[in-house]
């Protein structure tokens, strides 16, 4: 039970050396196909600027910057997953240590905003949803893709 509960919280936020070369990579890998989901939902056009919320691997990140939008950001809780996000995109990508209840970012900045495989972190949905809320533009698109709980409750540990 110990195992299981370390590895729930190391998908939930990674840290440390198993956080950073094990499981903000898998983390990718299992999200491919949510992010893809997200992107396509997500409509986002040239000139527009589009937020993740929870970045994890940053496999949405990277498909977002391909677009080539005029801005893209993202936020995590997780130093190992911002540190990963920072090396990998650089200057590309705008990435924030910052939690989905305390966005560090004007209000109505983003066309588009993403969460991918995060909501069911949230204890009190209310925070983070005011603040998206805040940070969209009026006639901005919202997309929030996670996984049935009958899933999660697979992954051995998920709470």
């Amino acid at each position: 039970k110990l195992i299981n509960r370390f590895l729930a919280h190391q998908f939930a936020r990674p840290s440390g050396l198993v956080g950073r070369y094990l499981i903000a990579p898998a983390l990718d890998r299992i999200g491919r196909k949510l992010n893809g989901l997200a992107l396509e939902l997500l409509e986002v056009r040239a000139g527009e600027a589009a937020l993740d919320v929870g970045i994890g691997g940053g496999g949405l990140l990277k498909r977002l910057s391909a677009l080539q939008p005029l801005k893209v950001a993202g936020v995590d809780i997780s130093e190992e997953a911002v540190a990963r996000a920072r090396r990998r995109f650089g200057q590309r990508v705008e990435i924030v240590k910052a939690g989905a209840e305390a966005l560090p970012f004007d209000n109505a900045s983003f066309d588009a905003v993403a969460s991918v495989s995060v909501l069911h972190f949230w204890r009190d949905l209310g925070p983070p949803l005011r603040e998206i809320a805040r940070v969209l533009r009026p006639c901005g698109r919202l997309v929030l893709v996670f996984e049935p709980p009958d899933a999660l409750r697979r992954w051995r540990g998920h709470v």
